[in-house]
């Protein structure tokens, strides 16, 4: 199944980050950064591919602009944009 991952600079924008998200009812869960992804402060958030790009939107938006995206299918790591 393919889901989406968004990796952060630092803690504190993924602390805000996941309050947003889950204040908009999106299904966001908090990993640890796989070990493929080399970037930011060691946690990512998973999600649905129909909730990634409101997330993405809903981050921006709130000034969270420099984000990692990548796409998850398995084992294989995509990055979309770093």
């Amino acid at each position: 199944m393919k889901d989406y991952l968004i990796t952060f600079n630092r803690t504190s924008e993924a602390i805000q980050g996941e309050a947003i998200l889950l204040e908009k009812g999106l299904s966001v869960k908090v990993l640890p950064l796989p070990s493929r992804i080399r970037a930011g402060c060691g946690i990512c958030f998973r999600l649905l591919p129909e909730e990634f790009e409101e997330a993405v939107r809903l981050l921006e938006a709130a000034g969270l602009k420099h984000l990692g995206l990548y796409e998850r299918d398995g084992k294989n790591i995509k990055e979309i944009r770093a």
